[in-house]
């Protein structure tokens, strides 16, 4: 569950070639911007093997002006790595918080191990099903928001909140007419009581599910020639979407380990020693307020005169 499953293939060019390929690009993609033809992406972890970015753009306006001499290219025409900018501190945070929510989340699937000892009853069973796709769901937010539309990242957020809130609910399932009943929007009372802030970040991002003329007006500006213009980018949105992230994968975990107790081996965000109650203080939650700490004090930060 969550990045720990086997391969689907023996064949190891699947991995660099099939839809795990692009997820891994999307996550943290570097992008080179073509004169007038769109952009190439690449994951970021590549960059500076064998100065890929620079190689990728000599290559790609080698071949736009017809020209074979790729060190001709390279030396008059692409500027240099090192005189292109660096990513922003700010993108450099998000993108961290990123993967320490993904990592999180997939350290709780090595811990999640069903077996026959203790079979799952359907509630367990249904709830585990539902959980396995948020994983996917993470990855769908953190797209959008890199896209600079926080507008629809949030949107998905929600969906991904209530549907670990149903999961939660569904695991107390006896039936399927048990589970036919729930509803996930529903379900966030009963999820509060298992985490406390819940309820701030569902009415956070149903200001966006429900959004009326205060939200549009965020995400919209007039043109100089009297157009309206979505607007795009992260710019003063980045800890909200960090910590939009953070705390859904802390919220996933902690259901996980609390639905499925009979079937892990380590906890890392509710406390077995305490009636499995909640952790606010874990190791998670420390370094994910060290890190929007510091992406709100960049985002606050004066301007200079």
């Amino acid at each position: 569950m969550w990045g720990s499953e086997e391969p689907v293939s023996d064949n190891p060019l699947d991995a660099v070639r099939g839809p795990e390929a692009i997820f891994a690009t999307l996550e943290d993609m570097q992008v080179v911007q073509l004169p007038s033809t769109g952009a190439i992406l690449f994951a970021s972890s590549r960059a500076h093997v064998n100065d890929l970015e620079e190689s990728i753009l000599t290559a790609a306006v080698a071949a736009q002006l017809g020209l074979r001499d790729l060190n001709r290219v390279r030396k008059s025409i692409v500027p240099s790595v090192e005189n292109r900018p660096e990513p922003g501190r700010d993108r450099v945070l998000y993108t961290e918080a990123y993967f320490l929510a993904v990592s999180h989340m997939a350290e709780a699937g090595r811990h999640f191990l069903p077996g026959t000892d203790s079979p799952a009853t359907l509630g367990v069973y249904a709830a585990s099903i539902a959980l396995h796709r948020l994983r996917a769901s993470l990855f769908s937010i953190h797209l959008l928001y890199q896209l600079g539309l926080v507008y629809e990242g949030d949107t998905v957020a929600r969906q991904m909140l209530e549907q670990i809130a149903w999961s939660h609910e569904a695991a107390a399932a006896t039936t399927n007419e048990d589970l036919e009943s729930i509803q996930s929007q529903r379900a966030i009372s009963g999820l509060k009581r298992l985490i406390p802030y819940v309820g701030r970040l569902n009415g956070l991002l149903s200001k966006s599910a429900h959004a009326g003329i205060h939200q549009h007006r965020q995400h919209t500006s007039v043109h100089e020639r009297g157009r309206l213009v979505h607007t795009r980018g992260l710019s003063g949105y980045r800890t909200h979407c960090a910590s939009t992230i953070l705390l859904l994968a802390d919220a996933a975990v902690a259901v996980l380990e609390s639905t499925q107790r009979e079937h892990m081996t380590a906890f890392k965000a509710i406390d077995p020693e305490n009636g499995y109650a909640y952790l606010p203080g874990s190791d998670f939650r420390v370094r994910s307020q060290q890190l929007l700490d510091e992406l709100f004090a960049l985002e606050h930060q004066p301007d200079e005169a």
